[in-house]
């Protein structure tokens, strides 16, 4: 989707002057869901994250390239599918394998659309740390999509709350979760407690509920 006004500026310099590759080699994209119908095996469909640096495409992947794809395949626990066929993973498990081929695209910015909405809160805590590890040991930017208050301030360094599609506010997560941008913006109601670390969480209240 191509934006209507404005500009986005990535390494000074402007986007709409990146040519595909070039945008491919800086940005990296984990999808929510993938419609994806090929019956490419996942060691396969991971390496489709080094098509951006092949040196060769008539050579195709080098051992590197290899390398890589098996380092984040371990890193998410998704080697012992390698062999699989895609589309025969569970919706969890082919999200950790989305997630596998953005970061063995290597790139210096990373989206993701909602990473855990097929996976149990277990899982899905495992999914954000590894995350977090990667952009803080990579020095990187993560983009994320989340509708999880809680998961969005355990690991998410500022926060951009919309409201039709609109910034309605942006900070912390201390400054923007709170009560009552949760009540304006999701007509939520809820209390708001702090851990040892002062990150919020929220608690919803139902009608008739008193947590305090």
């Amino acid at each position: 989707m191509k934006y209507s006004s404005g500009d986005i500026i990535i390494n000074d310099k402007s986007s709409k002057d990146y040519s595909q590759l070039e945008k491919s080699k800086v940005i990296s994209f984990v999808p929510q869901k993938s419609s994806l119908v090929t019956a490419m095996t996942v060691e396969e469909f991971i390496l489709l994250g080094r098509l951006p640096h092949l040196k060769s495409c008539w050579n195709g992947y080098d051992n590197e390239d290899k390398k890589l794809a098996l380092h984040y395949a371990k890193e998410l626990g998704v080697d012992k599918f390698l062999n699989r066929k895609a589309p025969t993973l569970s919706g969890g498990e082919f999200q950790k394998v989305l997630l596998a081929r953005a970061l063995t695209q290597e790139t210096q910015i990373i989206l993701l659309d909602e990473p855990t909405s097929a996976l149990d809160l277990n899982h899905a805590l495992d999914l954000m740390e590894k995350v977090k590890k990667y952009v803080t040991k990579n020095n990187i930017t993560a983009i994320i999509v989340l509708h999880d208050f809680n998961l969005a301030s355990m690991f998410c360094d500022d926060i951009v709350m919309l409201k039709n599609g609109k910034v309605f506010d942006n900070g912390t997560p201390k400054k923007v979760i709170n009560t009552q941008n949760l009540k304006s913006v999701y007509n939520l109601n809820c209390e708001i407690f702090y851990t040892e670390k002062d990150i919020p969480y929220v608690i919803p209240k139902r009608q008739g509920d008193d947590i305090s």
